[in-house]
């Protein structure tokens, strides 16, 4: 996996070298379409299952939701792309699972009431080798929790009309919580991050 994602990324800066679009920082480029391919395929792989269990306008949304969470609130990445691929997949095919699994309305809201807090407190948790500058830090803070409002106010409306959207709005939140918890005992707690490359989403 990794090899196939190095060789394409090389062959696009290869490319674009050769034709003059790129000159400088070669290696930067190639790291950048590493993280694009990387992300491109865990979208496909996702979308694909979608398309196959017929959910689509669903995985559409749950992507969405879940990468403007992931982006700003951060935590823990894989340490390789391949264990970054399947541990996508698994994060989404959990969610498709719990789709079919009637869940105490009063159970969920707790969960959903604990992962706001776990993001509204700790949020960003940053990759040790992608470190934020302190203004960053406190912007990404601020969105963190501008987001946990505005994600609480679709999932209430979202109740209303689609029960659905209404699971996806609250599977995101929930699965961001988790991977952020793990990421502030890796991180921050175990400072254990020696072999962590993959920082793709």
């Amino acid at each position: 996996m990794v090899t196939l994602i190095l060789h394409w990324a090389q062959a696009i800066t290869d490319y674009l070298n050769r034709n003059g679009i790129i000159q400088n920082d070669l290696e930067i480029y190639q790291f950048g379409f590493v993280l694009c391919i990387s992300t491109m395929m865990s979208f496909g792989q996702v979308i694909l299952v979608g398309i196959i269990c017929d959910i689509l306008p669903y995985t559409l949304c749950y992507l969405i939701l879940f990468t403007v969470l992931r982006v700003h609130v951060g935590g823990y990445h894989c340490t390789t792309y391949l264990k970054c691929q399947c541990t996508y997949l698994m994060i989404f095919l959990i969610y498709m699972l719990l789709r079919y699994i009637d869940i105490n309305v009063w159970v969920a809201f707790m969960m959903y009431i604990i992962a706001s807090f776990t993001i509204w407190i700790y949020a960003p948790v940053q990759h040790p080798l992608k470190p934020l500058t302190r203004i960053e830090k406190k912007s990404f803070s601020k969105k963190s929790k501008l987001l946990v409002v505005v994600f609480g106010i679709a999932l209430y409306l979202a109740h209303l009309f689609d029960k659905g959207l209404s699971y996806t709005v609250w599977y995101c939140l929930l699965a961001n919580a988790c991977l952020l918890t793990y990421g502030e005992v890796v991180y921050v707690q175990k400072n254990d991050f020696k072999n962590d490359h993959c920082i793709s989403l």
